[in-house]
């Protein structure tokens, strides 16, 4: 079953209970019941919101209706959410589900996969398309992005036939919001697309007004040996400071943030 996306484990329960209905016209409320253990005046009150469930409950059903360990997890903190006995376990569990949402909405590409779609602008791209104004017209892509009609065309292609996007009947669609690569592997494809990245924002730092753009920079003492710690603290705030700008259907521009963080001292050996 998926669960991710939902913000009220009862909705999860009423979908299985639907599903199971509609798969036989004999099922009931009792036997959701029986087959979950509970009885079937708790699980009424549970589904009308008058009841809640413990996180041990919540773990015997989860296992029950067959979750994943991590669907499990994310039914766990749904229900611990609203009726953990503690505050700080409740607020606790808001933090594991809205790090599990933030982390949800990337899709982790494969290197070999990378290779073929590694031109800066298929990932503007795919953000382009969420645009309400989007054509589906390699011209106005071009004009867009400010890349060619052919670039734009194969790059459509590309993203396609990776599974990036769906076009139906000329409507296009992100079936990924936002896609990341493993970059723990050194690779040629990678270095490239970083270059063009920053070749984009040495055009926007001095084509574009002020307003429009935000360059700051700053150095710090550190000890290497904190490197993957650092690392980890720029993915997990790049992940949140996607999902806090997205605002779905009032979205008008397509912007990249770019992240560096190296090491001066050393840098021109």
């Amino acid at each position: 079953m998926l669960i991710a996306g939902e913000t009220d484990y009862r909705r999860i329960l009423k979908r299985e209970l639907e599903s199971r209905c509609q798969q036989n016209a004999r099922y009931s409320l009792r036997a959701f019941a029986r087959d979950l253990a509970l009885p079937a005046s708790r699980l009424s009150e549970v589904l009308n919101g008058k009841q809640g469930l413990s996180r041990e409950r919540a773990s015997g059903i989860a296992t029950t209706l067959g979750f994943s360990a991590s669907e499990s997890d994310v039914f766990c903190d749904l229900v611990e959410s609203q009726h953990a006995r503690g505050r700080v376990n409740r607020e606790l569990a808001k933090v594991r589900l809205e790090k599990n949402r933030i982390n949800s909405s990337f899709h982790d590409l494969q290197l070999d996969a990378f290779q073929a779609v590694s031109d800066w602008y298929h990932f503007a791209l795919i953000q382009l398309i969420s645009l309400p104004e989007f054509k589906n017209d390699p011209a106005w892509i071009s004009k867009a992005l400010g890349i060619s009609a052919v670039e734009a065309r194969d790059a459509m292609e590309r993203l396609e036939r990776l599974k990036l996007i769906e076009v139906k009947r000329g409507k296009v669609t992100r079936l990924q919001e936002f896609v990341a690569v493993n970059e723990q592997t050194p690779s040629s494809a990678i270095r490239k697309f970083h270059r063009q990245v920053l070749e984009r924002a040495m055009l926007a730092l001095d084509n574009q007004p002020l307003e429009e753009r935000s360059f700051s920079a700053i150095f710090v003492p550190i000890d290497k040996q904190r490197m993957v710690e650092a690392k980890r603290w720029i993915k997990n705030f790049r992940r949140r400071f996607c999902r806090k700008l997205d605002a779905g259907d009032a979205n008008n521009s397509v912007y990249c943030l770019s992240v560096q963080f190296f090491n001066i001292k050393e840098a021109q050996k």
